[in-house]
């Protein structure tokens, strides 16, 4: 139902002759004294009292019909104001409750009176939406200058927002990010806030979830680098200079000017913002939560902390690049020459074994005159010398890819004593290139053999 407060009492009153009468016997407002006590009683005390005097007066009107005599006068009802009947009919709550009290006449009264009001209502409501239509003058287009930085505006949404106690992110005063608000703030949702005056600001959790999914920039101050805390803070604080009338003389103003400017001034702040960055944004919240203003003492001891921080993680940094060392061995070890944890760099792969007939680990030491392996007293297995010096010339036996053997290194060292006995591979030739059915030269062979020996 809509309200409005266009009743007149004498149309729920229904008029009878007797009221002009000049000597009528007032029966419902006998006197003064019950006149105030009847306006002193509730709502819905009165309006039980006029059904009963409705339904006395309708049978004095009925036997009125049936007898000339003359009747008594008929009551009077009690006042109901304007005020009341409009909260009965502009209410459902109201209205259901006190429809059993009301007679057919009121009720139909109450019904025109809402359709009264709606008619006008809706007749307003087309005026002002046609005053509304109205053509737009030329939109003001500004010219873009790509050596001087963006201008900056902030939409009048955001002040009422900080205005009502809500903090807005670091994060969302990147250039990209306060661009990409301006233009999509009309797809920003709203939030009612619990006030008496019941406004509506902007919805700070749905504008982090749109600038994520927009890409613009970072949505959450956990996601700054050091690059976009230098571009967001000087936006941050032209901000909350604009909030107030004296602009760079608020007190937040210039809490938020000193705060920035002693983050950005220290030597090595870049290097440790990762450190510095969180006690920057507990010491916002502070700044909020307390109205604290600028205490240079307090940014002075969270800076030694910071420092203290630093050297600690310096520290275990350097420990860690540090060779390790076990507590009873003060060089490391390694594995000896010959054993058996050690391999030539020149050994064959796995996938290519060289051996024949067992398992043996170690390369076979063999004289490079006549491809025998060498005994334990640096002779030939089968006894003869025909070493061509005191230290038997010794190759490491391998095979090419397509199985040729070759000699993949010399060497002249001591023999270790062989333990176990194989079959002998095919005479090695180290003088032969790299393929498939080498030939064997015995002069080059014999020519080498010299040159060893002088």
């Amino acid at each position: 139902m809509v309200s409005g407060n266009i009743f007149k009492r004498q149309r729920f009153i229904h008029y009878d002759a007797s009221f002009d009468r000049t000597n009528r016997n007032r029966r419902t407002h006998a006197n003064d004294r019950i006149i105030a006590k009847l306006k002193k009683l509730p709502l819905q005390s009165r309006l039980e009292m006029n059904k009963k005097i409705m339904d006395r007066n309708r049978a004095r009107r009925e036997r009125a019909c049936n007898n000339e005599d003359e009747v008594s006068d008929i009551e009077s009802l009690i006042t109901i104001e304007d005020e009341e009947m409009d909260d009965i009919r502009s209410d459902s709550d109201v209205f259901a409750s006190v429809k059993p009290l009301l007679d057919a006449a009121t009720i139909r009264e109450l019904n025109r009176a809402n359709k009264e009001d709606a008619m006008k209502e809706k007749e307003t409501r087309s005026k002002t939406g046609n005053s509304e239509w109205t053509l737009e003058p030329d939109a003001i287009l500004t010219k873009i200058d790509a050596t001087q930085p963006n201008p900056i505006s902030f939409p009048q949404e955001m002040f009422f927002t900080a205005k009502h106690k809500h903090t807005f992110p670091l994060a969302f005063f990147t250039p990209k990010n306060l661009s990409f608000i301006n233009s999509n703030l009309h797809k920003i949702d709203r939030t009612r806030v619990a006030h008496e005056d019941k406004k509506y600001i902007l919805s700070i959790s749905d504008m982090e979830k749109k600038i994520k999914e927009a890409k613009t920039g970072p949505s959450r101050d956990e996601e700054m680098t050091v690059l976009d805390w230098w571009k967001a803070y000087d936006n941050y604080y032209a901000f909350e200079s604009s909030r107030a009338m004296s602009l760079e003389n608020t007190p937040r103003a210039l809490f938020f000017k000193s705060h920035f400017n002693f983050f950005v001034n220290q030597e090595d702040s870049e290097e440790l913002y990762d450190i510095w960055r969180p006690y920057e944004v507990k010491l916002c919240q502070r700044h909020y939560e307390l109205d604290m203003e600028f205490d240079a003492s307090i940014y002075a001891h969270t800076w030694t902390e910071i420092k203290a921080i630093a050297v600690s993680k310096s520290k275990q940094h350097t420990q860690k690049d540090l060779p390790y060392q076990h507590a009873s061995s003060s060089s490391p070890s390694y594995p000896k020459k010959y054993s058996s944890s050690f391999k030539s760099p020149f050994s064959p792969p796995s996938n290519q074994p060289f051996r024949t007939g067992n398992q043996e680990k170690d390369f076979v030491p063999r004289c490079i005159g006549c491809g025998q392996r060498a005994g334990p007293n640096l002779e030939h297995a089968s006894g003869t010398k025909k070493s061509v010096s005191s230290s038997i010339v010794l190759g490491y036996a391998a095979r090419d890819a397509h199985g040729t053997s070759i000699y993949a290194h010399y060497a002249e060292a001591p023999i270790p004593a062989a333990t176990t006995t194989h079959l002998a591979p095919e005479p090695i030739d180290p003088f032969t290139h790299l393929t498939k059915k080498p030939k064997f030269s015995i002069a080059l062979l014999l020519l080498t053999t010299r040159q060893l020996l002088l």
